[in-house]
């Protein structure tokens, strides 16, 4: 697989929680859209996490604590716009 990061940031806030953004453009046929991606937001202390990629052999999803569920992937911003929104539903912290 042929990739070329076009998006990178990881950032610990108030040591509290980690925040890790990847996204990469991708030749490989398996990922249809041309993008792998990987959006982490965690809490140090728990297991509280939301969690979107969309690795091979699975599509597009979206974790929520221990919790795997689909993701509609339309295009970069909306995924970003979509993590924000998750953090901020889950956690009450806005990125």
């Amino acid at each position: 697989m042929k990739a070329q990061l076009i998006e990178y940031f990881k950032q610990d806030i108030r040591g509290q929680y980690v925040l890790e953004i990847k996204i990469w453009r991708v030749s490989d046929k398996r990922y249809s859209t041309g993008i792998k991606y990987s959006l982490i937001f965690l809490e140090h202390t728990s297991q509280r996490r939301i969690l979107m990629d969309n690795h091979h052999p699975k599509k597009p999803h979206l974790h929520v604590d221990n919790c795997e569920v689909e993701y509609q992937y339309r295009d970069i911003q909306t995924l970003l716009d979509d993590f924000k929104y998750y953090v901020l539903k889950h956690f009450a912290e806005k990125i």
